[in-house]
């Protein structure tokens, strides 16, 4: 045997070998992080059977770390009038979160007037937020994770913790029991932005990412019925995907249909021992809460029926 291929033949089985290494060192490590994951789940209040493998893998929905905005008239040439996305108003400036972007991506880490923040959106809850991303001290950064608790997909910080989109709250890791501050934000029609915030700046479709941001990839799911995942908690007071306003204050939950309110135009009522105003905005098309304290969220019914199965609902 000549001496290259005698090297060749070294080579190849060290190559294979150090390949099995690795791959039994990958393995290894990733039951040891499933089992540490594992252990906070059965710790925590999130129960283990609820938090399964979501069927993507992490990088497929790719969450928005570099975002750049663009004036109202660029996005009008591809956004949708009856497109929904979410509202950002300060006296400095008004930013406005195309869902047609945002079904891509459901993130973005950005800025706002010198503020972290934490943009979020549920294409299936119907349900969008804005927090601040600060914890502790620290910014974190988010990215969709491939773990999905019913319907809602964990979101993952740069330390591997896991939390709930939808809440706030870490659910897992280093940073369990943590909590983002949630900033007021309304999810509103492009075609109501424009008119009534012309000066408005919108999150660009140069995100870094090849995607077609006229095409939903969950089709008409938002005006039919069905539920793509099928909910353990059911509450049949209202229909599924019946839109409302949930306020919370004070760890007491209550959701007004859209509809009833847009007819009636004001809401004063109780919720615990606090009375709250809820009153429509014509030029938005959307509910405002006019005391405080309180947040209010529009989602669909059956997501937060899910989130606050305790939830009241008016009237």
């Amino acid at each position: 045997m000549c001496r290259q291929e005698l090297m060749t033949r070294v080579f190849h089985r060290t190559f294979f070998w150090v390949y099995m290494l690795a791959c039994v060192f990958g393995f290894v490590f990733g039951f040891w992080q499933y089992s540490q994951t594992l252990s906070d789940w059965q710790k925590g209040s999130t129960p283990k059977s609820s938090m399964i493998f979501s069927g993507l893998a992490e990088g497929n929905i790719p969450a928005i770390d570099e975002p750049r905005f663009e004036s109202v008239s660029d996005a009008d040439q591809y956004l949708h009038n009856d497109g929904y996305g979410l509202l950002l108003t300060s006296e400095q400036e008004t930013r406005f979160y195309p869902f047609q972007i945002l079904v891509w991506h459901e993130l973005v880490d950005d800025t706002w007037i010198g503020k972290p923040i934490l943009v979020q959106y549920c294409p299936l809850c119907f349900s969008g937020h804005v927090f601040d991303r600060r914890l502790k001290g620290e910014t974190l950064s988010f990215q969709v994770s491939d773990q999905r608790q019913e319907y809602t997909t964990m979101i993952k910080d740069t330390s591997g913790s896991l939390w709930n989109p939808n809440t706030g709250q870490c659910v897992s890791g280093k940073n369990k029991d943590g909590e983002l501050y949630p900033l007021v934000s309304q999810i509103v029609l492009w075609s109501q932005v424009k008119n009534v915030y012309p000066s408005a700046r919108v999150l660009s479709r140069k995100t870094g990412f090849v995607r077609d941001y006229t095409h939903d990839p969950y089709g008409d799911y938002l005006s039919d019925r069905n539920l793509y995942i099928v909910s353990d908690h059911k509450d049949s007071r209202l229909p599924a995907k019946e839109m409302v306003f949930g306020v919370s204050v004070d760890g007491v939950y209550k959701a007004y249909p859209k509809q009833r309110l847009q007819q009636i135009k004001t809401i004063t009522d109780t919720i615990g021992t606090n009375t709250i105003t809820l009153e429509w905005n014509e030029a938005l098309q959307t509910a405002k809460l006019i005391t405080q304290p309180g947040t209010i969220t529009q989602t669909f019914w059956f997501h937060w029926a899910n989130l606050y199965p305790s939830t009241q609902l008016y009237p």
